[in-house]
């Protein structure tokens, strides 16, 4: 590839990039069994994950169920450096799933119809801020948010034939966007001083929707295809 198609591409890609957000499911997947199949889930998507991984899969479903699962997970990040590797540690995920699925068509009298809830909430804090304990040095306290967003997805699933299935979503990403604000109160002296400054944090709380559609296929007894969109 010679250089100037090279730089050509570049451009495309960073004219084309955009920032993105990202919920717990994102990172760390959505129920034991869909994050074990990783993408391969988007063909089989026969539970609550389903809401996730191919809308679709709600279409069809036969039985309400109610889905609590808990998650845990304690990330690192490693970076090789020239004296070797440096371990950053993050800040853990703790997280509960609720997941509901219904076939909402039997009450409506539409057959195939079927509805999928999902909600993701931290347990312990959405924003952590950690605060040095001296008080006898200018400081910056360090704020931690990452994946401690909430988010609740809803979903209508419809199959349309036996092999073939649509689904549309709607998901409520709670980013914790907007801007961050940190006011060290107190008067100017209290800094010689030393003394102990009040600390006070403001963050803004939005919703931030998405859409989520998906197609699912059935060509047999052993084999799916199954495409989504998120």
């Amino acid at each position: 590839m010679n250089s100037s198609l090279r730089l050509a591409l570049l451009l495309c890609v960073a004219l084309t990039a955009s920032s993105t957000q990202a919920a717990t499911p994102d990172l760390f997947g959505m129920g034991s069994r869909a994050t074990a199949l990783g993408g391969a889930f988007t063909g089989v998507a026969d539970d609550f994950s389903a809401v996730y991984y191919n809308p679709a899969g709600i279409g069809g479903i036969q039985e309400a169920s109610l889905t609590i699962a808990p998650i845990f997970a304690h990330p690192s990040i490693w970076i090789e450096r020239s004296k070797g590797q440096q371990e950053t540690k993050l800040p853990n995920a703790r997280g509960m799933y609720i997941g509901i699925t219904a076939p909402i068509g039997k009450i409506l009298g539409i057959d195939g119809l079927g509805l999928g809830l999902a909600l993701y909430t931290p347990i312990d804090s959405v924003v952590d801020a950690t605060v040095p304990a001296r008080t006898d040095t200018l400081f910056l306290p360090v704020i931690q948010d990452s994946y401690r967003r909430m988010s609740a997805t809803v979903v209508l699933g419809y199959q349309i034939t036996k092999a073939l299935s649509l689904g549309l979503g709607l998901d409520l990403f709670m980013d914790l966007g907007g801007a961050t604000v940190v006011t060290l109160g107190g008067p100017q002296h209290q800094w010689k001083k030393r003394q102990p400054l009040s600390l006070e944090l403001r963050r803004d709380i939005t919703l931030d929707p998405a859409l989520y559609a998906g197609v699912l296929y059935r060509f047999g007894r052993w084999l799916n295809l199954g495409l989504s969109y998120r």
